[in-house]
């Protein structure tokens, strides 16, 4: 006599390795999403909000040079506003940072270091243009003294300190930048703009963020005027309204 066979239950084996498939990824999830929000390394992006503003502390073209009390640089400074952003998990640290003009055309290169925290715009900029007015007998209408004890009194500066950002957080920075050797600004230019950062724990720096600025002829005599502060935005924001990190 033949052995009856029992037929299977192929129902209850599918059910089974479905049921082992979704735990398996369940699993995988759980692990991803616990590294993602917990574990995950900083991660940190940067880039350039808004337009530029320039100073030229140099005489102007013909122009005496400034009073030798000023304490406006006698070279050219910049404003920029920074965004930055932690998508990381852990707390990430920017040591230092540059930016770079580059014009192609003609080999120009300008690099700009950052001097000192922002947190009055407005009030530095009032204050150069103070430094620079002038009686009717030509004398200062705030002497140099005068206006570093009201920058102080108004903590329009800070000093310069690296960037502490925690996980999947942002944050805005206004620096004043300086170069040096910088003794005239030359014809007009376009430039390419990069953003460099330097992290804890990386041995160089790291682009960021790029984008072209257009000095006309009539935008470098306007900033060659000293005393003047002259903002100048980004061709790509003439195109788009809104730049996001990548």
């Amino acid at each position: 006599m033949k052995t009856p066979k029992h037929p299977t239950n192929t129902k209850v084996n599918v059910s089974l390795i479905f049921s082992i498939c979704s735990l398996i990824v369940s699993s995988g999830l759980a692990g991803f999403g616990l590294w993602y929000n917990s574990l995950r390394g900083a991660d940190l992006k940067a880039r350039l909000a808004g337009p530029i503003s320039f100073n030229w502390g140099g005489p102007p073209p013909g122009g005496p040079p400034p009073p030798p009390n000023s304490w406006v640089p006698d070279d050219m400074v910049i404003l920029a506003t920074i965004d930055f952003a932690n998508n990381g998990a852990q707390m990430g640290e920017i040591k230092n940072l540059s930016l770079e003009f580059r014009d192609d055309k003609d080999a120009t290169r300008w690099v700009f270091v950052p001097a000192m925290l922002v947190t009055d715009q407005e009030g530095l900029t009032n204050s150069w243009l103070k430094n620079h007015m002038r009686d009717a007998e030509g004398k200062p209408h705030q002497t140099p003294e005068e206006i570093w004890q009201s920058l102080d009194k108004k903590a329009v500066m800070t000093s310069l300190h690296t960037v502490l950002l925690p996980g999947k957080q942002t944050t805005s920075q206004t620096y004043l930048f300086r170069t040096e050797s910088l003794t005239n600004l030359g014809p007009p230019h376009t430039f390419a703009v990069t953003l460099y950062t330097l992290s804890a724990g990386d041995s160089e720096f790291r682009a960021q963020d790029k984008g072209t600025l257009i000095l006309t002829s009539q935008l470098t005599q306007l900033i060659s005027t000293s005393g003047t502060t002259v903002e100048v935005g980004f061709a790509e924001e003439e195109r788009a309204f809104q730049r996001t990190f990548k």
